[in-house]
């Protein structure tokens, strides 16, 4: 585990979580650290997990960065959207060089475990995952050209911004990528709606009633690209070729464009 280049004084959290109104915390509750990435270029954006246990039992899940005050807001927005899938935001605490999310515990397990020890079956897995995306497309709307040049342009910035590139690179995206982004995308319909930004298997909680939660919500956005979401989703979830092939067979459009955003998202 990463030194946090943050402190988390365990035993002040735990106070400070008791003096919280709202907060269930049962009999002789505590923390329990959960693993956390090693391999975080960016210490600040490295973020320690919890769960409080209580009885044997998570009551609540915690994640503590110099970030997660961004992320607690963007779990909040999208949770006002979805509060039906979104794991549901409880409280924000301030600690000294970060803050502390609250989050409610789902008893579930990410869809690819769920599929590994048979909690799940493939058709199951499938249709899920219709209900799933069916239920983000419900609150879409069209996207606008100025939608989806905002979009485009937003990621120029951002690729323009980054020291990665070279000026060939850069003549390269304006002459050639862009403009054929441009006429792929505009090509099709696009629907403007809510992504959760990492769209994976991991990041989708099933438990044994097959109800579902989203998590990790550090890209949420609306976005008139949203359907990169299941591009996404067949390059970053070990599943079975057949549910990663379902998913992405939903995108709008030339493949070979949402490959190429996809490599510079």
């Amino acid at each position: 585990m990463n030194t946090p280049p943050f402190p988390i004084d365990e035993r002040a959290l735990a106070l400070q979580l008791a003096a919280t109104p709202g907060l269930d915390l049962g009999p002789a509750g505590h923390l329990v650290p959960l693993p956390t990435s090693p391999d975080l270029r960016d210490p600040h954006a490295l973020r320690l997990h919890y769960d409080w246990v209580s009885a044997n039992s998570p009551r609540y899940h915690l994640v503590a960065g110099p970030q997660v005050s961004i992320d607690f807001e963007k779990t909040t927005l999208f949770h006002s959207h979805f509060p039906d899938l979104a794991i549901r935001p409880i409280a924000l605490l301030p600690i000294p060089g970060s803050s502390v999310a609250v989050l409610e515990h789902f008893d579930g397990q990410p869809l690819e475990a769920a599929l590994a020890s048979n909690q799940l079956s493939i058709p199951d897995a499938l249709s899920l995952l219709d209900r799933l995306i069916d239920r983000l497309d419900s609150n879409a709307a069209p996207a606008l050209p100025s939608e989806l040049a905002q979009d485009l342009d937003s990621l120029h910035e951002e690729l323009f911004s980054s020291p990665l590139w070279g000026t060939l690179d850069l003549h390269f995206f304006d002459s050639t990528v862009f403009p054929f982004l441009h006429n792929a995308f505009s090509s099709v319909p696009l629907l403007r709606r809510w992504t959760n930004g990492d769209f994976i298997a991991r990041n989708i909680l099933v438990n044994a009633r097959h109800e579902v939660r989203l998590i990790d919500f550090e890209f949420a956005a609306q976005s008139s690209l949203a359907a990169a979401d299941y591009f996404r989703f067949g390059e970053f979830s070990t599943l079975p070729p057949e549910i990663n092939d379902h998913v992405c067979r939903r995108l709008p459009g030339d493949p070979r464009a949402w490959r190429l955003h996809f490599c510079l998202d």
